[in-house]
């Protein structure tokens, strides 16, 4: 594999690297890695080529939100595992948008049904913790602050609460309401343009940064580690239970496929989504 020449290391999560790009330095080059995790990075394993398909979705769906007028920092792919895009200032949230009720949301509202859709999104915070397993931000208009309570508990119930956080402790200046706009154009153009691929999309996390010209705009990465997605006519089995019939990463989370199983379906997306240029 050809991989393009990088600059200084300027960050590392648990499934990526970020380099400084020795051609611009207004921008970086973010390359993936085979790594795939779950449960705070507690869960890891290798899954070869899982870079190339993150690469690939990430490509098709930065492509595809610009071209609906909404800001990404993705610039250009430059190989296999490497997209360029513009250097941010990471805001530490973890933005999350849900048309299906799934996952952690039934752990914090147990009297909501799985499977129960929202006519209208739900939107949620969390704030980037993994001591405190990410908890979830609730917004108080009023106080112009955060109330943080564990993520994986009933809501308000005990010992659930974990304190307070005012917006200027998060280092980047950002409006509540921009950020769950944000999030929310973004869900809703993703989940019109996966409709027309058979495909259901149950929820989406994403990352917002702030250039260097001041702009809030959707970074990080967008794949398959992204969203829980499943095909139309597999949507009832998903919710009567069979989690298995998802092409994301809750499959590696509750071990429900084989690795080769979850590579097929990482290569899936990544193919399908390849359909997103033809809808600019």
């Amino acid at each position: 594999m050809n991989l393009v020449p990088v600059g200084h290391l300027v960050a590392e999560g648990k499934t990526k690297k970020i380099y400084a790009d020795p051609k611009n330095e207004k921008m970086v080059l973010i390359r993936s890695k085979d790594a795939i995790t779950a449960g705070d990075g507690a869960k890891r394993d290798e899954m070869t080529d899982k870079a190339r398909y993150s690469t690939q979705t990430a490509r098709n769906c930065f492509r595809l939100l610009e071209s609906a007028g909404i800001p990404t920092h993705f610039v250009d792919q430059v190989d296999d595992v490497t997209f360029r895009a513009l250097r941010l200032r990471m805001i530490p949230i973890e933005l999350v948008a849900r048309r299906i009720a799934f996952g952690s949301f039934l752990e914090r509202c147990p009297m909501v049904k799985r499977g129960q859709q929202f006519e209208q999104l739900r939107t949620e915070f969390f704030y980037k913790d993994d001591a405190r397993h990410d908890p979830l931000m609730l917004w108080d208009t009023l106080e112009r602050c955060f109330y943080l309570y564990r993520a994986h508990q009933p809501l308000f119930g005990k010992d659930s609460y974990l304190g307070s956080l005012s917006v200027e402790t998060l280092a980047v200046p950002f409006s509540y309401q921009e950020l769950q706009g944000l999030l929310e154009e973004t869900f809703l153009t993703l989940e019109r343009a996966l409709a027309k691929l058979d495909l259901v999309i149950l929820d989406l996390k994403i990352e917002v940064g702030q250039t260097g010209d001041g702009r809030l705009v959707v970074g990080d990465i967008l794949d398959s580690d992204s969203w829980r997605i499943c095909l139309v006519d597999k949507f009832q089995l998903v919710i009567a239970g069979d989690s298995s019939q998802l092409l994301d990463k809750q499959t590696f989370r509750d071990g429900s496929l084989t690795m080769e199983g979850l590579k097929a379906n990482y290569a899936l997306v990544a193919e399908m989504t390849k359909k997103f240029v033809d809808m600019v």
